[in-house]
């Protein structure tokens, strides 16, 4: 028979929070992040207020590993919303050098001021629309109230022929 160890700290009731904690340190670390360079391409967001939108590619064109501490400490500062607009003719400069020809922005210009007239039209008569609406189930029930009419005469006028039919059958 192998001998019972003796309790030699007192039993403390489950029901109860232990009175003494033991510290959990947890840790996350990052060793590297990939900086990465995209091209500046032609856009076709219809929110440019003037020159041609612009964005970026999918594919990057060079990319490096480096550590996260100097990442960290060798970053610009933030921007705020409005260092980040950048004027159109800049817009305009940037792309021509990086190789979009004259005719492409010319043409994307031309699309998105095409859409910008049509959001515009959408706003200007978007108060109408339920009156449109109303005109539009309107004509319909019209429509159909005429439609029902017409097949009514047209019923009406073959029970007619038929009666006559039937009297004409009944004289003969």
């Amino acid at each position: 028979r192998s001998a019972v160890p003796a309790v030699t700290a007192p039993l403390r009731s489950s029901l109860r929070a232990s009175t003494t904690t033991t510290p959990t340190t947890k840790r996350v670390s990052f060793g590297r992040t990939q900086v990465r360079k995209y091209p500046i391409i032609l856009g076709d967001h219809p929110e440019c207020s003037s020159g041609p939108p612009f964005t970026i590619d999918w594919e990057y064109i060079k990319s490096k590993d480096v550590p996260v501490d100097v990442y960290e400490a060798s970053k610009p500062v933030r921007r705020t919303v409005e260092q980040l607009n950048v004027d159109g003719a800049i817009r305009l400069d940037l792309l021509l050098r990086g190789g979009v020809s004259s005719r492409d922005v010319h043409s994307t210009i031309t699309t998105i001021q095409t859409i910008q007239k049509q959001r515009s039209r959408t706003v200007t008569l978007l108060p109408f629309s339920k009156l449109q609406e109303a005109a539009s189930v309107g004509r319909s029930i019209l429509n159909h109230n005429k439609n029902n009419n017409h097949n009514k005469k047209k019923n009406k006028k073959k029970s007619n022929m038929a009666s006559h039919n039937n009297v004409t059958k009944l004289q003969s």
